[in-house]
């Protein structure tokens, strides 16, 4: 069996997660409000003691099909959404099997 493709998408935009769209991916980050670092690697418990809740949660299918044309969907991790506001940056952290395994830094937050 032969897959022809395989898109990684935000379950609730359908947005590809990494984007072309001026974000970067990052190693680690350092928490404005409280300066405790993140790092890939750490467990969602230690980013919520690090940074406390995120703006929000999400999230991430797989979808897949074969070249048969049988198709299927499955969640393979969460992306969460860090908007410490306007003079800081937005992260976005992808977690998968309960670790931290992507950093991406958008643009300036809208929160205050």
């Amino acid at each position: 069996m032969r897959w022809v493709k395989v898109l990684l998408v935000s379950a609730s935009f359908g947005v590809p997660l990494l984007s072309a769209t001026g974000s970067s991916a990052e190693e680690s980050f350092q928490c404005p409000k409280t300066k405790e670092w993140v790092s890939l690697g750490d467990t969602p418990s230690v980013v919520l003691r690090e940074c406390g809740q995120p703006k929000m949660r999400e999230d991430v299918t797989q979808v897949g099909c074969t070249d048969k044309g049988m198709c299927f969907t499955g969640k393979v991790g969460e992306r969460w959404v860090y908007d410490f506001g306007r003079t800081d940056f937005v992260y976005y952290l992808l977690f998968q099997d309960s670790r931290l395994t992507q950093i991406e830094t958008g643009g300036y937050g809208k929160s205050n």
